[in-house]
């Protein structure tokens, strides 16, 4: 995939891509519904020592609903608050999207229990 390649360029010419590019080739992989290379974009920014940040997750939420593998939102929850990243609105509204798309209404039953406990109020 280009964003792949595009990354590979970047740390070939000593330009070390930051959170923010990061996070961009994250979203392309959403934007394609390729989950499997959001995560393996993830992969590579933690090798290279970049921080994941709220927008981080949310791409790979979006990314892993798109692609049908909900199973995965399971996981990025907890890694989050296992971070200290607070999980906002939107984090919370994309991982029930994804939840949505799988039909797995229990879990996105318990992610609206998650967000009352974590304070952040439902928007729909």
């Amino acid at each position: 995939p280009m964003v792949l390649n595009a990354l590979r360029d970047m740390q070939e010419r000593s330009v070390p891509p930051d959170a923010i590019v990061f996070n961009a080739a994250i979203s392309a992989c959403a934007k394609a519904g390729a989950w499997a290379y959001a995560l393996r974009v993830r992969a590579d920014m933690a090798a290279a020592g970049v921080a994941a940040d709220v927008v981080t997750y949310t791409a790979l939420a979006r990314a892993l609903g798109r692609g049908g593998a909900w199973q995965g939102v399971l996981q990025l929850l907890p890694e989050m608050r296992g971070a200290g990243i607070r999980a906002d609105r939107i984090a919370y509204n994309t991982c029930a999207d994804a939840f949505a798309r799988g039909h797995q209404w229990h879990q996105a039953h318990q992610l609206v229990c998650d967000m009352q406990q974590d304070s952040v109020a439902p928007d729909v």
